[in-house]
Order: C-alpha cells, then structure tokens, then sequence
C-alpha cells in the first residue's frame, strides 16, 4: 500500500478469524466483539514527516474505538512508528477494515490511503482469535 508519491506506506496487522458468542434469539452473549489491530507507517522520505490518521465511521457492521483522529508527529526520514488501534465488530461476518485514510498535517494532502481490502471475518461461537 502506498500513497500517491510512495514516501508514505503503511502495513495493517489484525486476526483473518475471530470467533464470537453474540446474542441469538434471547441467549447471553456480548453484542460487541473488540478486535485489536495494529497500523505500522512507514516514512520512505528524505525529512521527518507529521501525518493525520483519521479513522471513517463509514462502515456496517463495525465501528473504530477510541477518537476518529490520531496524530502521528515527526515521523523521521526512514522510520516506522505502530498505533495501537481496535475496532468494535457488531455482526458475524466478513469485515474490510479499510475506512481510514493518512494526510500531511502541514498540507492535509492525502499521504496514503488503503489499497486493496483488509478482510477480519468474525464467526459465531466462542471467542478464538487466529
């Protein structure tokens, strides 16, 4: 995945599978199941770049936790910074986790957007993350 120059990449890490107890019918079960993901950002530039993470509540079926924006300040020239990140799936199903999008804080011109799809399928039954 790569922005529209290629100075800034970003790899998302997350579990293909999750199972879940959501409640059937009148049975227990929680309604959200939490899954942690992780954003690794590259900088591939000559100069410490500032980015903006914004995270879109775009979706059905899952919702980003925590605030809509982060801030990723002096990314410097050749590094890679992680952001902690979870989602709140609501349904069984296949989720793409791909509703967020990296911008120059100073330009606010788009760094890196997702390419392709991110697929987390979540099941129904006892919690098991792979």
């Amino acid at each position: 995945p790569s922005g529209p120059n290629s100075y800034i990449t970003y790899e998302m890490q997350y579990p293909s599978y999750v199972r879940h107890t959501f409640p059937v019918d009148g049975t227990s079960g929680s309604p959200c199941c939490d899954v942690d993901l992780a954003l690794t950002v590259t900088n591939h530039s000559h100069k410490a770049q500032s980015l903006v993470l914004a995270l879109l509540q775009t979706a059905v079926g899952y919702r980003w936790v925590g605030r809509s924006k982060r801030c990723i300040t002096d990314l410097g020239a050749g590094t890679s910074r992680t952001v902690a990140l979870k989602v709140a799936v609501t349904a069984p199903g296949v989720h793409n986790l791909n509703t967020f999008s990296l911008v120059y804080a100073e330009t606010q011109a788009l760094a890196a957007m997702p390419q392709g799809q991110h697929l987390c399928r979540v099941g129904q039954g006892s919690r098991v993350a792979e």
